[in-house]
């Protein structure tokens, strides 16, 4: 794969800051990450439908998975949300023994992980839509990235 554009890594960064607050429970941490991905899907479903987006999502998760063991947690839905073992208890084989290692997270580990999701999502759009597309579409979302 091609080196991370650092100005979307940036990007990346600065969201997860500004959505996640310090201190919280790993779940909580968790929930609150999985919040950004909730708020792009609902401003890319548009452009690229559900299936789209999901093809998109499960694609950067797939990559980011090397760079942050605990993304393994995480499955993607059909619609391209994301859920990860806490969330899903009946549907996952030996939940317990997941959701527990899930717990046993550092917020830095977890904090590195939703960047590396994100920035590997933002490549993927600039890829498919331009990097001047997928800013403006998260400006919409974050208003002070434009600003930036």
């Amino acid at each position: 794969m091609n080196p991370i554009n650092p100005k979307l890594r940036q990007i990346a960064e600065a969201i997860v800051a500004s959505e996640v607050q310090p201190g919280a429970h790993a779940d909580l941490y968790i929930s609150s990450c999985l919040d950004i991905f909730k708020k792009i899907q609902a401003q890319m479903a548009s452009l690229m439908g559900g299936l789209g987006f999901n093809a998109v999502i499960s694609r950067a998760l797939l990559l980011a998975q090397h760079d942050s063991a605990w993304l393994q947690f995480l499955k993607t839905n059909p619609d391209g949300s994301l859920e990860y073992a806490g969330d899903a208890e009946s549907k996952w084989e030996n939940t317990s023994v997941k959701a527990g290692a899930v717990a046993l997270l550092s917020e830095s580990s977890v904090r590195a992980g939703a960047v590396a999701l994100l920035t590997e999502l933002l490549e993927l759009l600039a890829a498919f839509i331009g990097e001047t597309l997928t800013l403006h579409l998260l400006g919409e979302i974050w208003p002070a990235l434009q600003q930036e």
